[in-house]
């Protein structure tokens, strides 16, 4: 119910698969506080971040973080329910913006979700765990970029501005995007990626 303990399990993951510092890191959404968690805790280990859809307790409000019509949503929705299907196509749903009704995106999602399940207590810990990430503090000295989506409707886009104002690093908003931005928008994403990564040590 931390993002600590999740950024722990990612490590110890990636160190039994013989995946080694140093590394660039791009985390989605929970991903994104998991990567800004990382470099907080051990800046060694990364060469460079990318936080896509993310935000942070003390930098923007919780209402913008989790924006209610989208929360109501996914709960009335049944983010909770244990029909894989159609919790992927609620995802879906409120995360993109290109592609809200693929049903063969959805299929795809849905395959994945049944080989590696996430329970509706794992949901909510997941939702406890981003509630309750502060992000505040001292950054080290990694290249970093904050990417949001401009037509966001699960976290509010201002969030991606605020989180990048905070951290020092530049924000790049794609307009027409939901809040994955790397689904709707993956032509747009990939060019910054390398222009980041020409920049770096």
């Amino acid at each position: 119910m931390r993002v600590a303990a999740l950024t722990d399990a990612v490590r110890a993951n990636l160190a039994r698969n013989g995946v080694t510092p140093p590394m660039s890191v791009l985390g989605v959404s929970l991903g994104g506080m998991v990567a800004l968690d990382w470099v907080r805790r051990f800046p060694g280990e990364l060469r460079g971040v990318v936080l896509v859809g993310a935000s942070s307790g003390g930098v923007c409000r919780p209402w913008h973080r989790l924006q209610p019509p989208a929360l109501l949503g996914l709960l009335l929705g049944g983010l909770l329910a244990r029909d894989v299907c159609a919790r992927e196509a609620l995802v879906l749903r409120w995360t993109s913006r290109r592609h809200p009704a693929d049903a063969e995106l959805r299929t795809r999602w849905a395959a994945i979700a049944r080989e590696n399940p996430v329970s509706p207590v794992n949901v909510l810990r997941q939702l406890a765990a981003a509630t309750r990430f502060d992000g505040r503090g001292p950054i080290p000295a990694v290249p970093g970029l904050v990417i949001g989506g401009a037509a966001d409707r699960l976290v509010s886009p201002g969030c991606s501005a605020a989180l990048a104002a905070s951290l020092g690093w530049p924000c790049a908003m794609c307009s027409g995007a939901g809040h994955d931005v790397t689904l709707d928008a993956p032509d747009w994403v990939l060019p910054r990626l390398r222009e980041m990564a020409g920049s770096g040590p």
